[in-house]
Formats: structure tokens, sequence, C-alpha cells
């Protein structure tokens, strides 16, 4: 299966200064900052990412490390094939390393609610009306206002070929409970997973939105992509290998860095590149996620 919009061959570049709207579909466009060039892919999808990569190819085969057979073990999969099913199709073996993950993280608080009581309201007391009570109409609110505007979090995969499987199950689990806790509390959550890799004045930067505000999450395909190897190293190198003036990439693919700001809009929760040895244990892994919402103005709140 694949994205039924069509997608053109890379041609000339767009320039834009505005944060990244995810639409149905792939959108290239040039960001300036600082004197750097980002080619800036962003894709609707993960159906409309995976077409793009294997419609758009741009380099040639033997540079394409997405397409390399001989290393399994470095790209989670023995081939593109593997990885392009998982990606579509989710993990459940990773969704299960994250239900496992999640027994050690706290519950999620649920957002308390009261009953008011006025002229106007949702729905009548039927007690109070018969009574001739003039405020008959309910609304049962949050007792905080809830936010109208959906929280945006964007994931970047990029992490050294040294971190351990269980550093990405810790930090995926703590993402998924907090995303879940902010969910709770009333807020409309989305998840982007993105790349962002520079080489020799080169910059590309590549997001997949993979969870839109006000639906339920896919876990099985949020596990692929927050803690499966092929993510980036054949899903997001795919990607890059989209872009024909990109090609002196292959060499190492490019030294990760976070995602200009100005991709996000304003509030969006942001979990940059990590290092080896960051989430080594769930506990850090809660601590480090907490602290990115928290300086989002996220607060979220457990049990």
């Amino acid at each position: 299966m694949s994205a039924s919009l069509p997608v053109a061959r890379p041609a000339n570049l767009t320039i834009s200064m505005t944060s990244i709207n995810y639409r149905p579909g792939t959108h290239r466009f040039l960001y300036r900052e600082q004197g750097i060039a980002y080619v800036v892919q962003s894709h609707g999808s993960v159906l409309d990412a995976l077409h793009y990569a294997e419609k758009c190819k741009a380099w040639p085969r033997h540079l394409c490390s997405s397409l390399r057979t001989d290393s399994a073990a470095f790209h989670g999969t023995p081939d593109w094939p593997t990885a392009l099913d998982l990606a579509r199709f989710g993990w459940p073996e990773g969704r299960t390393l994250l239900r496992k993950a999640s027994v050690t993280m706290p519950t999620a608080a649920l957002q308390e609610r009261v009953v008011q009581w006025d002229v106007a309201g949702t729905y009548p007391d039927v007690a109070r009306a018969s009574a001739g009570a003039p405020d008959c109409m309910m609304a049962d609110q949050p007792v905080e206002a809830r936010p109208s505007q959906a929280v945006r979090v964007v994931v970047s995969i990029a992490t050294p070929w040294t971190t351990s499987l269980a550093e990405f199950v810790n930090r995926g689990a703590a993402i998924l409970s907090a995303v879940e806790a902010a969910e709770a509390a009333g807020l409309r959550v989305e998840v982007v997973a993105e790349e962002t890799a520079t080489l020799q004045g080169n910059s590309f930067s590549a997001s997949i939105l993979l969870k839109s505000a006000g639906h339920p999450a896919d876990r099985d395909t949020l596990a692929f992509f927050l803690i499966h190897p092929s993510a980036l190293r054949r899903v997001f190198f795919a990607l890059l290998e989209t872009e024909p003036h990109l090609a002196h990439f292959s060499s190492c693919y490019g030294v990760p860095q976070p995602q200009p700001a100005a991709l996000r809009p304003p509030g969006a929760v942001y979990l940059p590149n990590f290092h080896t040895g960051q989430y080594t244990s769930p506990v850090e892994a809660l601590k480090r996620v907490k602290i990115a919402f928290e300086d989002a103005g996220c607060s979220i709140k457990y049990e």
C-alpha cells in the first residue's frame, strides 16, 4: 500500500520562514538561518514519507545505505523491504517492549471535572427544574480551562550507533507516558519524528507526522519510529537519498543537529538528538522527557 497522492521528483525549492504545517502529501522547501541553508522535507503521514522515499530516489543505488543488505546489525533489518513493512504496518515486538517498559512509568492523572449549575448550560437537571430553580442547567467542565490549541511533540530519532536498544525503549516509553498524561489533562497532542543533519556546509531536515492531534496513538507505528534503528538508518536515510544535490552525505549521512526552532510552532515540545548514556534508566528517561514538556510550558501530572 502506498500514498495515493502523486509526488513529483524533486525540483526547485521554495523558500519558507514559517513553522511546518503538516498537510497530506510531501512538501519540500528551503529554510535559511544564520547563513545555513536547510533542505526541509515534511511528510503528512508515514505512507506519504515511504511513497516519496521509494518513488524519488535520486542517488545511485551503490551510494544508498538504506538499500544495503550486508549490515543488518547496524540497520536493524536485513533489507529495505523488511524495514518498509515494519514502517507501514507497525512493529508488534516493539509495542510489546514499550508495554513492558510502560509498567515502570507512573500513571497519568485524569483531569478533574466539576459540575456547575446556571441558567444556561449543556443539559438540564430535571430535579432542580421541577423544583422551580432558575439555575437548573448543568455543564461539567474541567477544573482548569481546556486548551484550544494542539501541542506538537517533536522527537529527534538521531543518536550514535553505540546507543543500546534499552535506551531507545526507555526513551520511547517515557515519551508515550508523557503524551498520555498530556491528553489525560485535556490537551490535543500530535507526535512528529524528525532528523536533522549537516555536512560540509549543507543541512537536511526531514520530519514525519506520526500522530495527529485528537487521534489515538498507533502504538505499533510509534514503537517502530521511536525505538527501531531502521527508522533512522533505513527510512530517514532513504529520504535524504531523494536529494540529488546532497549525495556527498553518503560518506557518513551527516552530523546530527537540533531541528531549527523556527520549524516548530510556539509551545512545541522538542526532544533533540541524544547521545549514548542519556536514557540508561526509566527514571532518567522520564526526568528528561518531563523537563522537555515543562520547558515548552506543558506541565504534565501523574498519579
